[in-house]
């Protein structure tokens, strides 16, 4: 089984970490994305959309990152992560969808104009787009803080970490750098903080 990534990328972070957390046997093959590697013909051919993560399982292709982890979670048979009963999945999705709908496109212009646009040369930051993001992130945050005070370990009520926690941490993992706005969400920073203490974040496997 491969899996194509850039490990910049929250998205692929994210798979990363989950793959670390389950052992999987994993071949990650590294696609640098600003060198537009995505677009190569042999990318393409496995996602159209030109984005990563990719994971190839024989002949079989999956794309979507929040899809990519539920695979990796259901084929280690790590109930903890992916629960087996019916409500218990459909909170954690329920996260997932979140992150992937609210949480990441609020968390996008501080990642964009704070640190890729320097990284590709683009120049500073617009202060226009980070006023804006300002407004919106903490209407986002304030869902997750409120969530976490009546939560267990997880954020899905779980005693311990799920798929919507790996997800969400992925999508906040670049905070510092990205200067995000997290000092008036105490319950966020400090889950956060016990997300990034976990080894998965620390031991991810190295592409190639």
């Amino acid at each position: 089984m491969e899996i194509f990534v850039d490990r910049r990328s929250t998205n692929c972070l994210k798979v990363i970490a989950v793959a670390k957390h389950v052992a999987a046997a994993v071949n990650f093959i590294d696609i640098d994305l600003s060198r537009g590697e995505q677009r190569s013909p042999g990318v393409l051919a496995m996602n159209p959309m030109g984005q990563v993560p990719i994971l190839r399982d024989g002949t079989r292709i999956l794309t979507e990152s929040n899809a990519i982890i539920q695979y990796l979670a259901e084929l280690s048979q790590d109930y903890t992560l992916w629960p087996r009963s019916a409500w218990a999945r459909a909170d954690v999705s329920r996260w997932l969808f979140w992150s992937a709908a609210q949480l990441g496109p609020a968390v996008k212009p501080f990642q964009w104009e704070r640190m890729f646009k320097s990284f590709l040369g683009l120049g500073p930051a617009d202060p226009n787009v980070i006023a804006r993001a300002e407004i919106e992130f903490p209407k986002v945050l304030n869902t997750l803080e409120i969530a976490l005070a009546g939560a267990g370990e997880g954020i899905a009520g779980a005693s311990s970490p799920t798929l919507a926690d790996y997800a969400i941490a992925a999508t906040l993992f670049y905070a510092e750098p990205a200067g995000l706005p997290l000092a008036k969400f105490p319950r966020v920073s400090t889950w956060r903080d016990q997300m990034m203490e976990l080894p998965a974040w620390r031991a991810a496997p190295e592409a190639k």
